[in-house]
């Protein structure tokens, strides 16, 4: 019934409401994986948004075919979309979006283990994000950050940037941000071979993963807690855990 609904309103002769339900279909095939269909509207819908200059959907959809390019591993593709998106995005004075593109293009840079690119584009990105106050944008760069010096063997910087998340988070006030930030902590020590820090922030993961019942952030801390347990000799609790893993899949 919803995909009737969508092609019907693909059937519109209207332009805007031509790019309008585009765009809409888009996000649904996003939801549903479908990547490349996804693309194909996303473009049909740009084209459209373009010849009416309607700057703001036009900025949008550049930032969501950037998204779909990143999703895929088409990085220079998803870099050229972003690069688009951030001069609309100035123009428009929009730091946000700006800020978002920046994050998304040293993301990139960082997947192809050019980090030192990767990470002056997250310098630039924190900039715009603290003019705009936007500490979602800044919790994510951290996080990023604490991963991509992990990734490098960097494990003081991987704390520091760890530790910032988690402050960010909890200015926030987000469960999932904060659980989030927990897990990058927990999963560095565990690398580290500190266990009972790690113990600690895996338990505080699970924790907030069962309070907003986030089965995916909870299957990861278990993953960890359960390697933590054998290795300490908790057999009983190794076990639990790996059960409860088990009843999580099936």
């Amino acid at each position: 019934r919803l995909l009737d609904y969508y092609e019907s309103l693909l059937a519109e002769n209207d332009s805007i409401e031509q790019a309008n339900s585009k765009l809409l279909y888009a996000q649904m095939l996003m939801e549903e994986g479908e990547r490349a269909d996804a693309i194909e509207y996303l473009s049909e819908s740009l084209s459209i948004y373009k010849s009416l200059k309607d700057s703001s959907k036009y900025m949008l959809v550049l930032l969501k075919l950037g998204h779909n390019y990143n999703y895929i591993g088409d990085h220079i593709g998803a870099r050229e979309y972003y690069n688009d998106c951030i001069e609309i995005a100035h123009e428009l004075n929009n730091l946000v979006v700006e800020g978002s593109c920046l994050y998304k293009i040293g993301g990139t840079y960082a997947d192809d283990e050019n980090y030192e690119k990767g990470f002056d584009f997250y310098n630039r990105a924190i900039a715009l994000a603290n003019e705009s106050l936007d500490k979602e944008l800044l919790h994510k760069i951290y996080h990023a950050m604490s991963l991509d010096y992990k990734n490098q063997g960097n494990y003081k910087l991987a704390e520091d940037f760890g530790r910032r998340s988690l402050s960010v988070s909890r200015e926030m006030k987000s469960k999932r941000a904060i659980g989030f930030s927990y897990q990058g902590l927990g999963m560095l020590f565990f690398d580290l071979g500190n266990l009972d820090s790690s113990e600690y922030y895996m338990d505080q993961t699970l924790s907030i993963a069962n309070e907003i019942s986030n089965h995916q952030l909870g299957f990861n801390a278990k993953e960890i807690l359960e390697q933590i347990y054998y290795k300490t000799g908790n057999y009983k609790q190794d076990y639990d855990t790996y059960k409860q893993m088990m009843k999580q899949e099936d």
